[in-house]
């Protein structure tokens, strides 16, 4: 039946499934291949085209409903950028150069790290535990 049904320009493929992970690979071979005997490529659109295309983009973003983007594409985008930048900004803005807060004064240390080896054990040397091989400062529980 397959062999009646297969020709050259629409084959059929048999993709054993008793394994997902086996059958997963088989099947992105199969695509893989095919996708390099076709050769896609990005078609060439003429300057004309190009105008038409952005007169009918702009019609079509006059009809969107009123409150929503044009472009929901480029808000998106925008919206992704504009976080970033915020984001930026605040992790900028926490801590300047000498390791301070804005809201420590200069004469004051800065914050101390809650992880092992923070302010509590700053200048004591640290101890190996013979059993693990890990060390830890003094003044540290176990």
């Amino acid at each position: 039946m397959l062999s009646a049904t297969s020709t050259r320009w629409a084959p059929w493929y048999v993709i054993p499934a008793d394994r997902k992970w086996f059958a997963r690979i088989c099947v992105a071979a199969v695509l893989a291949h095919t996708l390099i005997e076709i050769d896609p490529q990005f078609p060439a659109v003429t300057a004309d085209r190009r105008q038409d295309l952005l007169v009918v983009k702009g019609e079509l973003e006059a009809q969107a409903p009123k409150g929503a983007p044009a472009d929901p594409f480029a808000a998106k985008k925008a919206k992704k950028e504009a976080m970033a930048q915020a984001s930026k900004k605040a992790e900028a803005s926490q801590v300047d150069e000498d390791g301070h807060r804005p809201d420590e004064s200069p004469g004051q240390p800065a914050r101390a790290s809650r992880a092992r080896g923070g302010a509590a054990t700053q200048g004591q040397p640290a101890q190996v535990n013979p059993r693990t091989g890990r060390s830890r400062a003094k003044g540290q529980p176990s």
